[in-house]
């Protein structure tokens, strides 16, 4: 069942649990206080849940600034800590950002472009 988690002017989260995974869908952009929901949807809802996978799906987003990025790091970092799996569907734009910054290097992440 998918769950509206946030929605304001900017941004819509949405989230699931699919074969195995619990899928954070993000649509607009990621400034500020929405980034800000992702670290508390991560908190309140995933941890609570049995799925070992986080699936990030970023192909909706059409914005994303630096300040989100240290965000998504800080969210694989919780993830990772509570022996689970962080993994990014983004689209082009979304992920040469994730390039240009190093996060698909330097986090152990699973980046896939659809």
């Amino acid at each position: 069942m998918i769950q509206a988690l946030a929605s304001d002017n900017f941004i819509t989260i949405n989230a699931n649990e699919r074969d195995g995974y619990y899928i954070i869908d993000v649509a607009g952009e990621i400034i500020g206080n929405s980034g800000e929901s992702l670290i508390r949807l991560i908190d309140e809802a995933f941890l609570k849940t049995k799925s070992l996978r986080l699936m990030l799906d970023l192909r909706k987003v059409t914005y994303i600034n630096s300040y989100s990025f240290g965000i998504i790091a800080y969210l694989w970092r919780i993830v990772r800590e509570n022996g689970r799996k962080l993994y990014i569907v983004a689209n082009s734009a979304v992920n040469a950002k994730l390039d240009r910054f190093g996060l698909n290097e330097k986090l152990d992440l699973k980046i896939t472009t659809a």
